[in-house]
């Protein structure tokens, strides 16, 4: 699943306890002087032997390039991504001239070893004190390593972050002493080969408590290297393996933030080392948000912060302002000069997935430029609440699962907003607000309906939405619509005509309004009322050359359900003669012809039944029979392995997906949710096997994971859910369906 951004970085490989490796390539042996690195230093004497080191590593991770042999190697080693830089060391004798803007990983030709360790000494302390490279995301892009991830357009990446996090320090019943075990093997795993580390490794396992925990992420050790490598890279299972020392570490934060509470600072500064395209990246989001995905450092002094920078090509001075968070729930910064090896630094550590305003971006000189951040802690806080209510309805669910997915109201809202704007209606809006939407419809589809109007009515307060606006118009019938699904008429009158109020009668939403209108009712016995919205539904789609037979279908079925003589009954035929040809037949129908086909026709291929059984089955889905349609499923199923028409070349490896899916949704609504897992992860597996071409293929495998994800929540294994929920969210992203 490559190709789709889809695929988790596993631990397949010892790749993440070092921020940069120095490989000294060279027949001579390596100076003392920059033996203090021996930590992250590989010597080679053989090109050879070095390129087969660096493919080992599959992931982009910094490599430092010294380099003192034959230069016709040099482009090779620019092709990897691995490498970060080179240093070339001129011999004497060496008459080397080649343009050097063709090389653009080539820091330089030094003309002595002293200059060389120089330069490289102070990009080993700029790589290693930097914490870590700014990159922002774009929404159609995924780099291996990022710290910094713009969330203009990408609100469901932000509401994951803040849910994995959660999830990871907040998660109840923990085995603490477990959790220290498997971070203890991992760090061991990593550092097998250094002893060094491996004595720091047993000195934490033997002295470590929550009173020196920030001490050890402050000093120069494996923990600080691991975590912050872990968190750059999105590596999820690697992140997980210190839910230990994050937990803590959290605690720690708490602990210390009230204490702290009147001492907060309201400027805090930050050195970083940027290039070209995260700069710009960095201006096109200016008033937007962005959310960090690791620890950062900054100082209280300017001056601090500007020593990271002192004589960069191109860098940044973050200036961030610290707005007053006296009534925040969780200050997400503290002190730790008393902790750090270099106090006087006054470093302030804010923890990660803290959430910025970017305010300004502007170059102060050649090199520099200054960026204005502001501290935006409410998201976070409306995201925990959000977690909060879904935590208390995951619960509830196992109640009602026979509710699931009875309604679809995200696909209607991009629906009714192209019918009445012609524009879509995306991610690409104020992410607080796009998150109540995204939080609202999961809500709806678990069949809590309360709940899901609760967060659309908030979504309109919170995001100053004018009445009379497009987004309030859609959101009101979607309300409407959520009441009629639990029986609140009354309710669904009045948001149905809040929105009908503001449409124009000729719009084509307004024919789907009176659809709903007529909908009502017909649930309250009003036959009536009924029919008269349901043929004013079809006079403006008619003014609009759009046919709906499923308005149609309904007016022919109140009319039959309400008539009292033969002589009715014949005045309807007539008039509704032209009607009930141009129809689809309605779902009873449907499936009685397809019983008879398959019972009475002996000439059917395999294929042939199999279809007929499959349509037989989503026929009795949509009648609300999911018992019934399980047997169908199944059976069909067997049919495919029976014959064994189930090749990944053939077509029915799609309907095997098919089959396999609704056997799960099926299973939901009934309540056997470890089967409907297994089933709904064989159908995930077919896929994976070979990605199908078809076009429905990204929004299925993006519900697939959705529905695996809440499997995952009612099974009370909430990482999982989460990682499911991450493919979706890929998903979703990539393919911009959503």
């Amino acid at each position: 699943m490559e190709k789709y951004n889809l695929s988790l970085t596993e631990l397949d490989e010892i790749q993440n306890h070092e921020d940069f490796i120095v490989i000294w390539l060279s027949s001579d042996d390596v100076p003392n002087s920059i033996m203090n690195f021996a930590d992250y230093l590989k010597k080679y004497d053989s090109c050879e032997a070095c390129i087969s080191y660096i493919k080992k590593f599959k992931s982009e991770r910094k490599i430092l390039l010294v380099y003192m042999m034959d230069l016709a190697y040099l482009s090779i080693f620019e092709d990897f991504s691995q490498i970060q830089s080179i240093y070339v060391l001129k011999k004497q004798d060496d008459n080397l001239k080649f343009n050097k803007q063709d090389h653009p990983k080539l820091i330089d030709l030094f003309q002595n070893l002293d200059e060389l360790i120089n330069r490289l000494r102070k990009d080993i302390l700029l790589t290693y004190r930097s914490d870590l490279p700014i990159n922002i995301s774009s929404l159609n892009e995924n780099n291996i390593e990022q710290s910094l991830t713009s969330l203009h357009g990408n609100s469901l990446a932000l509401l994951w972050n803040q849910y994995f996090l959660y999830y990871l320090i907040k998660y109840p019943n923990v085995n603490m002493k477990n959790l220290k075990r498997i971070m203890l093997d991992q760090c061991r795993l990593e550092y097998q080969n250094n002893q060094s580390e491996l004595t720091k490794i047993k000195d934490f396992e033997m002295h470590c408590s929550n009173k020196n925990i920030l001490n050890w992420y402050a000093k120069d050790s494996f923990l600080y290297r691991l975590l912050n490598k872990a968190f750059r890279t999105r590596n999820i299972d690697f992140i997980c393996q210190f839910q230990y020392y994050l937990i803590n570490l959290y605690k720690k934060f708490q602990k210390l933030s009230k204490i702290q509470k009147e001492k907060y600072p309201l400027i805090v500064y930050r050195g970083q080392i940027i290039n070209i395209n995260d700069l710009k990246r960095l201006q096109s989001n200016v008033g937007h948000i962005i959310s960090m995905n690791t620890m950062i450092s900054t100082s209280r002094l300017e001056d601090v912060a500007r020593r990271f920078i002192y004589d960069a090509p191109l860098c940044a001075l973050f200036k961030i302002n610290i707005n007053d968070t006296t009534n925040s729930r969780f200050r997400p910064f503290i002190d730790i000069s008393e902790f750090s090896s270099m106090p006087d630094e006054q470093e302030i550590l804010f923890f990660v997935g803290t959430i910025f305003s970017i305010d300004s971006v502007q170059q102060e000189n050649h090199s520099t430029w200054i960026i204005e951040l502001t501290l935006n802690n409410q998201i976070c806080e409306h995201i925990e609440n959000f977690i909060f209510d879904f935590q208390k309805h995951i619960l509830e669910f196992k109640n009602k699962h026979y509710l699931f997915m009875k309604t679809d109201d995200y696909n209607m809202i991009k629906q009714y907003y192209n019918m009445l704007t012609r524009q879509e209606f995306s991610l690409n809006n104020l992410p607080i607000n796009m998150i109540y939407i995204y939080v609202a419809f999961m809500f709806s589809n678990l069949g809590c309906y309360e709940k899901a109007i609760e967060l659309y009515k908030k979504y309109l307060l919170i995001g100053n939405i004018s009445i009379d606006s497009s987004q309030s118009i859609v959101i009101h019938i979607i309300i409407g619509y959520l009441y009629y699904h639990f029986s609140d008429y009354e309710n669904a009158f009045i948001h149905y005509g809040i929105a009908l109020s503001l449409l124009d009668e000729t719009n084509l939403l307004t024919s789907e309004l009176y659809n709903h209108i007529g909908d009502v009712w017909s649930n309250i016995d009003n036959v009536d009322n009924a029919i008269s919205c349901y043929q004013q539904a079809l006079h403006i789609g008619n003014q609009n050359n759009i046919f709906q037979s499923d308005i149609h279908q309904k007016i022919l079925l109140k009319k039959k359900n309400s008539i009292q003589n033969p002589t009715d009954e014949r005045q309807i035929n007539n008039i509704d003669e032209h009607d009930r040809s141009i129809i689809n037949l309605d779902n009873e129908i449907q499936l009685k012809n397809y019983q008879n086909q398959l019972n009475a026709e002996h000439n059917l291929t395999s294929i042939q039944r199999i279809d007929l059984s499959y349509q037989i089955g989503l026929c009795l889905m949509r009648k609300d029979d999911s018992p019934q349609a399980l047997e169908i499923f199944l059976k069909t199923k067997q049919m495919l392995i029976n014959e064994q028409l189930d090749d990944e070349n053939n077509p029915t490896s799609i309907q095997c997906v098919d089959l396999s899916y609704q056997i799960g949704l099926c299973l939901m609504k009934k309540g056997d949710f470890p089967q409907a897992l297994q089933s709904l992860l064989q159908a995930e597996q077919i896929i994976i096997k070979n990605p199908p071409l078809w076009n429905r293929f990204p929004q299925l495998l993006s519900t697939l994971y959705d529905n695996i994800a809440i499997l995952y929540f009612l099974l009370d294994e909430p990482l999982k859910a989460i990682i499911m929920w991450k493919k979706s969210i890929d998903m979703k992203i990539n393919f911009s369906y959503n």
